[in-house]
């Protein structure tokens, strides 16, 4: 019988019909390495998947697995956020700067920690849909002061928390440097040191409307970068100050009118 002739190629072996000789269904023998790999026991007698299981219950349940180092309770205050704060920052989503200001931090030491996880409560969400969320992640938002009405003191205090707790969270090292650099722009821009207050507080105004708009960016692949502060953007929020200045003196004035104006003779019946 005659031979087919045989050649080498990159794929194996072929012969002139363009059929492996042998070996034609066999695995890749990377695959099979990987599930031997997985299914050998370690050295401690767990398997693969014990191992992975093990790390997965340690991260979720973090609070229960923390090292505990042989110092007493500290005497001075400690930067424990609330849980709502804690859970905004695991899940990587934007959490307010109140939080971690020293009045937030006070509000967060009264915090009941025997509320029940898994305890249910109807949430009202700004867009008037109503969701079932836990319990100990609801916050009343009218406690809450928003970043733009922070006062530049409670700013600092706050930021130089956040980036601590974020790096606590296990955010990448690439987003909390660029926090840094953001918040650090903000407080080196000339507008910080201006006479005119307006120009302090649209500082403020930016960094909450940009970090809010960050944080709802899904744009894939890819993120911007706050720390590159776009003045126009900034000019906008002045005007925006501004614009909401000059509307609360016409409401004043329009008040003080109505208040100072006699009030109408009653006709003889």
């Amino acid at each position: 019988m005659h031979k087919q002739p045989v050649f080498s190629g990159p794929f194996g072996k072929l012969t002139t019909t363009g059929r492996k000789q042998s070996g034609q269904h066999a695995k890749p023998r990377k695959h099979a390495e990987h599930r031997k790999q997985r299914s050998a026991p370690l050295k401690n007698g767990l398997n693969y998947n014990a191992v992975r299981a093990r790390k997965k219950k340690r991260k979720k349940y973090k609070a229960k697995f923390t090292p505990i180092r042989n110092i007493k309770a500290p005497t001075g205050p400690v930067n424990i956020p609330a849980p709502y704060a804690s859970r905004k920052l695991l899940k990587g989503e934007y959490c307010e700067l109140y939080f971690f200001t020293n009045a937030g931090l006070a509000e967060a030491e009264s915090f009941n920690p025997s509320v029940d996880d898994e305890a249910l409560t109807l949430l009202k969400t700004d867009s008037g849909q109503h969701l079932w969320v836990p319990a100990s992640a609801t916050r009343d938002k009218a406690s809450v002061i928003k970043d733009e009405d922070l006062t530049w003191e409670q700013f600092g205090e706050a930021a130089l928390r956040m980036v601590e707790a974020m790096r606590n969270h296990d955010w990448p090292e690439e987003s909390v440097q660029m926090h840094i650099d953001f918040w650090t722009a903000l407080e080196s821009h000339p507008w910080r040191r201006s006479p005119r207050e307006h120009y302090k507080r649209a500082l403020l105004l930016y960094q909450s409307q940009q970090r809010q708009r960050w944080h709802r960016s899904n744009l894939g692949s890819y993120r911007w970068s706050l720390a590159e502060l776009n003045e126009e953007l900034l000019n906008t929020a002045k005007d925006e100050i501004l614009d909401n200045e000059r509307t609360k003196q016409l409401e004043n004035l329009r008040k003080n009118r109505s208040s100072s104006s006699p009030l109408p003779k009653r006709e003889p019946a």
